[in-house]
């Protein structure tokens, strides 16, 4: 009976698991992982017809990712080979590209029939069809269709051993030129194969037979070069980001769109969308994400790769079954994208379906309750189902039509409530009421256009009141017209006042009285002041804040120019005038101090107070053009433009504080008709650290874009310290970085939890690698057999160690040093106590650490026989970014290169020889659509400089020197010294030009 109790209980709990997932089935949209609850329960419960009920439902409402296929196979009693083959075959209906599944589903099968079992399923005809359905699916998997087709060769050749009959040798002889022709992995390892076959079955014609292969060989192995890189790069970062890089690569291979190959292409998009499958818990626990997904950014990027996918099969005029087939998947994968509904309905009017479809369609995509919260898709959606409306209605009635399409806007406009930044379907509805000239529709956009202005976020857009204004105007409504702009021009929480006053006294010059102009241009003068006392008096407010949120510390004010004094004047109250010996090179040292201090007074950057970036910039704005914008505000250090998806951005450091809050002003400036923003630098700038150690670049980026726009992300240089691990990632305006804060505590994949915070000067920290913090110990004097764990067990009692780092040989053993870092200071001073302490017959020393953090590129120079040179890098790219693109391929000890040198080149060392020859040997990467060139380092005869741009050189010498006219600086004469003599070095070579020595001198010199 006792033995019952663990079936017993987990009866019960299956149970009480299928009720509540039930309950969830109950919803208005079916939930994911509330089918993975019901189909584990009916499972382990052995109700096996309602099994069957809950995973047809599950399969008709989303499609099933992989590894709950695969689950699901596994689960099936072996004997039930009916249901293992059905459950095989949707499971490549749902995932064609699966080799996991495949490779399962077609294992059973040979062991099955190796075991001589009779059944039809175990046939070599089944199995044979098993193999062509499987490779089907994954034949331009460059590496996985590797596994599928390998083992099916390996099976045939098995049969033919057996029994060589002509017809299979040429049916494999087939087999392997097929294979040979589309480019893989083990290319070589096909082409050798094949080699060996000829051999044992046709030998007496393998020169004729190599020969003709060798041509789709070397075809297919250069192809395979062309992707190689990316295969590499995909193998061990399944993301989203990585699968569009390389997909966009294929669609034009080294800049060259008609070598795409259509299949690779497809089964890259295929091999994508397998492995971004946004739901993986067997046990249905649900994530943070839109219906349970793993979480929100992870549901937009899945999102975002099947609509790339989409989108490429209708441009690129795909078969309408085919393109069908892909957007139906996509939105029973994603179905809180409203992008891809609308791709749906369009594609029912594009391929000309009944009009019942996109009405289907439309209410299908509400019924989920998935999109409601998320605007944009909303709005998405909504448009799409409008249009279709109105195209498929351009020649039915107008009345007819116009009622059917206001209705279907009007609902949309109680769906959106408002939360559109851009009232895009407010537009919409307003467009379609105004072309029907009718007084009854002009009236109903005259509603909504009196709905946004007491909106209380709406009514803050300087455009619904032009838009109302324009309106109004077009309709002969001049009163009405009036009445809005005189309603808008006091109204101080415009956000671009100045557009509504401009637009107003043009109304006034065009349909005004006079009268009505003056009363304007009073109205408009007096809201300017207004507008302009505020927005000094928050430039002022705002840079206030900034400056009083930075610690306040006391700095003796530096001498602002050198005090001339007399020589004769004695302050010590002698009249003796002569100097002593020492005094002039003590003035001369002190002189050379205090312009040294003032030097680095001048050249000291706070570029977190004296950064702004400006937003909403023209595409194509240059340095010149922002120069010009800013240059009324103050001098500037550095200027930085980039152009983004659909505006340039630019960061603007100025040399003083003092000038950011007239930059400040600049905000809700217009630039050709475009409203640009300015914010100050830090509080869009978010500091993360605690990620995963092999996170790059585009992974960063990927987990932030959902909340904004991102300008610039910067890494840490490793040539100090290679742990580091945190990043800077700005924003293009600071609610952006606040709504990224959630992300702060997010666990990770390797289990810690990500840290986000703002990157506040006012918060900053000493570096972690700052070994002038009292926190470490140098240990020397110490045996050869020392350890670690030694040492801590001999230093531990003084406090919790954070590192100990021994001094060691190459065959292991202990130099004699060590620096241990405690977690606080005060522990490291107690360990001092062990200094002269005997430990294993030595007498130890123990001081505190004095040693700091090596400089980048110095001292440490390249190490010749595992370092490449890397020629060719774009202006701009940053040194982590060069130590990210080669981490792909092997570990990378250290990059050297110089951001602001002039030789676009890098030198990247790797952890030992064998991972340089791997690299030399594979085919350049590219950056930013560069090709780069890489050469063994040892072979170039000059060291690569990392010297500073000369230009700059020049430049920075020249403010420290004061300028190309400052005299001399000049050494007076002391007691004893025969003079002031000129230059030695003049006083030599001109010697030597006028009277040039022979070996006669140098005789009568030994002489």
């Amino acid at each position: 009976m006792k033995d019952d109790i663990p079936d017993e209980i987990t009866q019960f709990n299956s149970l009480q698991s299928l009720e509540m997932a039930l309950g969830s089935l109950e919803y208005p949209y079916l939930s994911f992982h509330a089918f993975v609850r019901a189909t584990n329960a009916t499972r382990q419960l052995g109700m096996a017809d309602q099994f069957h009920q809950t995973w047809a439902h599950w399969r008709q409402t989303w499609v099933v990712g992989e590894v709950f296929h695969l689950d699901n196979i596994k689960s099936i009693p072996i004997d039930a080979h009916n249901d293992k083959h059905n459950a095989f075959i949707s499971a490549i209906q749902d995932v064609p590209s699966s080799v996991k599944i495949a490779l399962f589903y077609i294992d059973n099968l040979i062991h099955g029939s190796a075991q001589g079992k009779t059944e039809q399923v175990f046939s070599e005809q089944s199995i044979r069809q098993a193999f062509g359905t499987a490779y089907e699916g994954i034949e331009w998997d460059l590496t996985g269709s590797c596994e599928i087709w390998d083992k099916w060769r390996d099976w045939e050749q098995s049969l033919i051993e057996k029994s060589p009959k002509p017809e299979a040798i040429q049916r494999m002889q087939q087999f392997y030129l097929a294979r040979l022709k589309i480019p893989h992995a083990n290319h070589a390892d096909t082409f050798s194969s094949y080699s060996s076959f000829i051999t044992a079955y046709d030998n007496s014609q393998y020169e004729s037979h190599m020969v003709a292969a060798n041509k789709d060989y070397k075809k297919g192995q250069t192809l395979y070069e062309d992707y190689d890189q990316y295969e590499i790069a995909l193998g061990s970062n399944y993301t989203v980001e990585a699968y569009l890089a390389y997909i966009n690569f294929a669609q034009s291979p080294n800049g060259k769109p008609k070598l795409a190959n259509r299949n690779l292409i497809v089964g890259l998009f295929e091999r994508a969308v397998r492995d971004c499958y946004p739901f993986n818990s067997l046990l249905g626990e649900d994530g943070s994400g839109p219906s349970g997904s793993t979480d929100d950014s992870i549901a937009t990027s899945v999102a975002k790769i099947w609509v790339t996918y989409v989108n490429w099969m209708i441009n690129n005029k795909e078969r309408p079954d085919k393109v069908m087939n892909v957007i139906e998947r996509s939105v029973k994968v994603c179905p809180w994208s409203g992008e891809l509904w609308s791709s749906l309905i369009r594609a029912h009017e594009q391929f000309k379906h009944p009009a019942e479809k996109a009405e289907e369609t439309y209410a299908r995509a509400i019924s989920t309750g998935l999109i409601e919260s998320r605007v944009d898709d909303l709005v998405a959606l909504i448009s799409a189902r409008a249009s279709y409306l109105r195209h498929t209605l351009e020649n039915v009635d107008v009345a007819v039509a116009y009622a059917e399409v206001a209705a279907i806007l009007e609902d949309g406009l109680d769906r959106v409530k408002s939360r559109d930044p851009f009232n895009r379907i407010e537009k919409y509805a307003i467009s379609w009421h105004e072309r029907v000239k009718e007084e009854s529709a002009t009236s109903a956009a005259s509603q909504i256009f009196e709905r946004m202005s007491k909106n209380n976020t709406q009514k803050r857009s300087y455009s619904v009141w032009l838009d109302w204004a324009a309106f109004e105007t077009r309709n002969e409504n001049y009163d009405k017209a009036r009445s809005v702009y005189k309603t808008a021009t006091p109204r101080q929480f415009i956000d671009y006042p100045e557009a509504v006053h401009q637009a107003y006294k043009e109304f006034e010059d065009q349909y005004g009285s006079l009268d009505t102009q003056m009363q304007a241009q009073i109205s408009i003068t007096k809201a300017s002041q207004l507008l302009a006392d505020r927005r000094l008096n928050e430039a002022a407010q705002a840079y206030e804040n900034y400056t009083q949120q930075q610690p306040q510390v006391a700095v003796a004010a530096p001498a602002t120019e050198e005090t001339a004094v007399d020589p004769s004047l004695d302050f010590s109250g002698s009249t003796n005038n002569k100097r002593k010996a020492g005094d002039e090179s003590n003035n001369n040292e002190s002189a050379k101090k205090q312009k040294v201090q003032q030097t680095v007074d001048k050249l000291k950057r706070d570029r977190e107070n004296t950064t702004v970036i400006v937003s909403g910039l023209p595409l194509g704005c240059n340095n010149t053009d922002v120069n010009l914008l800013f240059k009324d505000c103050g001098d500037m250090r550095e200027v930085t433009v980039k152009d983004l998806k659909d505006q340039s951005a630019a960061t603007v450091e100025f040399l003083s504080r003092d000038d950011v809050p007239a930059a400040l002003t600049k905000d809700k400036k217009r630039i050709e008709e475009v409203e640009i923003k300015v914010v100050m630098g830090w509080s869009s700038t978010l500091y993360v650290t605690n990620f995963p150690e092999g996170t790059k670049d585009d992974s960063l980026r990927a987990l932030f874009e959902p909340y904004g726009t991102i300008f610039d992300t910067r890494w840490p240089s490793r040539s100090i310290k290679t742990t580091r691990r945190f990043a800077y990632v700005t924003f293009l305006d600071p609610a952006s970085a606040q709504a990224s804060l959630e992300l702060n505590g997010k666990v990770q994949e390797d289990n810690h939890s990500l840290s986000v915070a703002i990157s506040d000067p006012s918060k900053r920290k000493s570096r972690s690698d700052d070994f002038v913090n009292g926190q470490e110990i140098f240990v020397r004097e110490l045996g050869k057999k020392i350890t670690e764990a030694d040492l801590r067990q001999l230093f531990e009692p003084f406090g919790a160690i954070k590192q100990a780092k021994l001094g060691l040989r190459d065959d292991g053993s202990c130099k004699g040093f060590a620096h241990i870092e405690f977690e606080d200071s005060s522990s490291a001073q107690n360990a001092l106590r062990m200094n002269n302490v005997e430990v294993k017959g030595k007498h130890i020393s123990v001081t505190m650490s004095n040693r700091k953090p090596r400089q980048a590129n110095a001292p440490a120079k390249p190490r010749f026989g595992r370092s490449i040179r890397v020629d060719g890098i774009p202006d701009g790219t940053k040194e982590s970014f060069i130590q990210q693109t080669f981490e792909v391929f092997a570990p990378v000890k250290k990059v050297w290169y110089n951001e602001n040198g002039n030789e676009g080149a890098a030198v990247v060392e790797f952890e030992n020889d064998k991972e340089m020859s791997k690299v030399m040997l594979m085919q350049a990467p590219s950056i930013n659509g560069q090709q780069l060139s890489l050469s063994d380092e040892a072979s170039h005869k000059k060291p690569l400089s990392l010297s500073e741009n000369k230009n700059v050189a020049e430049k920075s010498d020249a403010a420290v020197s004061g300028g190309q006219f400052v005299p001399r600086n000049t050494r007076r004469s002391k007691i004893g010294d025969r003079g002031n003599n000129p230059d030695p070095k003049l006083t030599a070579s001109s010697t030597t030009a006028k009277n040039p020595k022979t070996q006669d001198d140098f005789r009568k010199f030994l002489k």
